[in-house]
């Protein structure tokens, strides 16, 4: 019987892509998935795999969050640049303070 592997599995590619859209999601009030991605043509299923880091969202898929969440902006999703969210203070701070816990910032 062959020995099964021990190794721990692969870091998510995109892991901080994932955190800046957790920690968005999270900063601005929704508690799952569902509700953040309501309105636009997105599943579930894509932004789980986008937010565990798995897989990177493409540049049509951030637009359309874009669109439905007012504030986020392409420069943050991509970039992390949270001086470009155009959100209250206090939802920035929430923001930050999620990416902070994520080990992100």
């Amino acid at each position: 019987m062959p020995k099964k592997s021990r190794r721990s599995p692969a870091p998510a590619k995109y892991k901080d892509i994932g955190d800046r859209l957790r920690a968005f999601r999270e900063g601005t009030g929704y508690d799952g998935h569902k509700d953040f991605v309501s309105s636009t043509s997105i599943t579930h299923n894509a932004y789980s795999e986008w937010e565990s880091g798995t897989k990177r969202i493409g540049l049509n898929s951030a637009l359309k969050l874009i669109k439905r969440h007012d504030g986020l902006t392409l420069d943050f999703i991509y970039r992390g640049k949270t001086g470009s969210l155009d959100v209250k203070e206090e939802t920035r701070r929430r923001i930050a303070d999620a990416l902070s816990r994520y080990g992100t910032i």
